[in-house]
């Protein structure tokens, strides 16, 4: 089953500019990992110390310390009695985000918490062990960790705070909701390396989407929320049996495995890449429907040839040439590294992007500001939409024919 349903785009798309997204409760739920990974319990009560994790190299990444201070205890042990709470950032189904500060070296971090009941009874929806270990690499392009602890019942995850809020929260604030296609080329190109980097470690995302990439004090793209991951030689050795991810923006192979008989890789993670450029210059996603889900589902399914555009807001040959080069059967769709040789990536500059000047500049006002996410805590729902059971296509899709 994949949960945040479709209704999430009935809530917050709206043709009048006064609401536009700013309705769109499930999106910014950075803890909803919609249907994840398995066997969360027996490996989750691990602690990471933080002075054994590295430190971060990348002058746009962190502007905080680099590992919490080591506590003069034997265990090293941090509690959540550490850190005082100043304010709340997000709540999932399967825990809650706040921003904290460590009372040990004053510093500013977001902690993400989640009950060990929680975890067990989602074991196959929800992985804390693969979100811990992607953090601890410490990876410029992803969100990093500074301590990992079990307090009571409670598993805590004490990460970075991307202060520049989320890509979805930066459509949001557009008279269009919509990027240009230089301002996509941007955050599309260093959401390419960010996933290139999670690839790089061996692991799929699984549930790239705007709400899931972060935006720190610079204006950079961070990656985020990996409650999703899973091991990518895994996904690809063994046969998948649960989907995992979003609605709108789940590739038709995952959508698959609920019959049991499917692998993927890395082309799922191009699909979503896919999904989010066509919502950055088109506003919606592509295979949106306001019948509700499952309607959604089929389209994704029974989806052939080429998407169709919004007239109103054009784009070049370039952009559509991509997008549905993405948006096709996994035996077709581009690379990350076909991906970064397409013409509408001619004039970024890959080796040099991190250093250069993001579109949008965020004017923080504080470390702990988080001015630049479009919905408070105090206005969402206590749970995330459910979804419904997904009824299964009357016949085989297109790349199983």
């Amino acid at each position: 089953m994949v949960s945040l349903c479709n209704c999430s785009f009935n809530q917050y798309r709206s043709t009048s500019h006064e609401t536009h997204k700013l309705s769109s409760t499930p999106r910014l739920l950075t803890l909803d990992h919609q249907a994840t990974t398995k066997n969360t319990a027996s490996t989750a009560t691990t602690l990471l110390s933080p002075h054994s994790i590295k430190t971060k190299e990348d002058t746009h990444a962190n502007v905080f310390s680099s590992t919490l201070p080591v506590k003069k205890n034997p265990s090293n042990a941090y509690t959540k009695n550490d850190f005082s709470i100043l304010k709340p950032l997000a709540k999932g189904q399967y825990g809650k985000v706040y921003i904290v500060q460590c009372l040990l070296d004053q510093q500013i971090y977001c902690m993400k918490i989640q009950s060990r009941r929680s975890l067990m009874e989602h074991g196959d929806r929800v992985n804390f062990e693969n979100e811990r270990n992607i953090l601890a690499y410490q990876d410029p392009r992803l969100i990093g960790l500074f301590a990992s602890f079990r307090d009571g019942d409670d598993f805590v995850l004490v990460m970075e705070y991307a202060c520049g809020g989320d890509l979805f929260s930066l459509l949001d604030r557009q008279p269009t909701l919509c990027l240009t296609e230089h301002q996509a080329q941007f955050y599309m190109a260093e959401m390419v390396l960010a996933c290139q980097s999670l690839h790089q470690l061996n692991y799929l995302h699984r549930d790239i989407k705007p709400q899931n990439i972060l935006l720190d004090r610079n204006g950079h793209v961070k990656l985020a929320d990996f409650g999703s991951s899973r091991s990518l030689s895994q996904c690809m050795e063994t046969i998948q049996s649960t989907p995992v991810g979003t609605c709108d923006y789940i590739s038709p192979e995952i959508l698959l495995s609920n019959q049991g008989n499917v692998t993927y890789g890395t082309e799922v993670d191009c699909w979503s890449l896919g999904i989010c450029l066509y919502e950055m210059l088109q506003e919606l996603p592509p295979f949106y429907s306001d019948k509700g889900e499952n309607d959604t589902y089929r389209k994704i399914l029974f989806h052939q040839g080429s998407v169709s555009f919004n007239p109103r807001l054009p784009i070049s040959d370039n952009a559509k040439d991509l997008i549905n080069s993405l948006l096709t059967k996994p035996e077709h769709r581009l690379t990350l590294d076909q991906i970064k040789a397409h013409p509408f990536f001619d004039s970024i500059d890959w080796d040099h992007i991190f250093e250069s000047t993001a579109p949008f500049l965020p004017a923080i006002k504080s470390l702990d500001d988080t001015s630049y996410f479009s919905i408070p805590f105090s206005e969402l729902p206590p749970s995330p939409c459910q979804s419904q059971p997904l009824t299964p296509p009357s016949s085989p899709p297109y790349f199983l024919k």
